[in-house]
């Protein structure tokens, strides 16, 4: 899976790229095998850190969400709570479809 990470107004240091690659790698994979892209932007925006996350999975399926934080590290967490509440709902929505008989 390509993780591509941006910045805007905000440098991203290696460690919060290795941090948030992992993170994203390590989620996306515990749901589906086979995710194509994610795309993670940070962007500072007056006293707060804005973190986006889109995940884009095989069957063109689309996951985004974003949080703000002082934090910029809290906001990526944040974020990466709501994409594991969209990834595990839609896995499960998946899982039921197709077990219906």
């Amino acid at each position: 899976m390509e993780i591509n990470i941006t910045g805007h107004q905000v440098e991203i240091g290696t460690a919060l790229q290795d941090y948030s690659k992992e993170k994203t790698r390590a989620l996306v994979a515990k749901y589906f095998a086979h995710a194509i892209d994610a795309h993670i932007i940070f962007e500072k925006r007056k006293a707060f850190f804005h973190a986006e996350i889109k995940v884009h999975e095989r069957t063109k399926k689309y996951a985004i969400a974003d949080a703000e934080d002082t934090d910029i590290y809290k906001a990526f967490d944040a974020a990466l709570h709501k994409i594991d509440t969209q990834l595990r709902r839609y896995k499960a929505k998946l899982v039921n479809k197709h077990n219906k008989v």
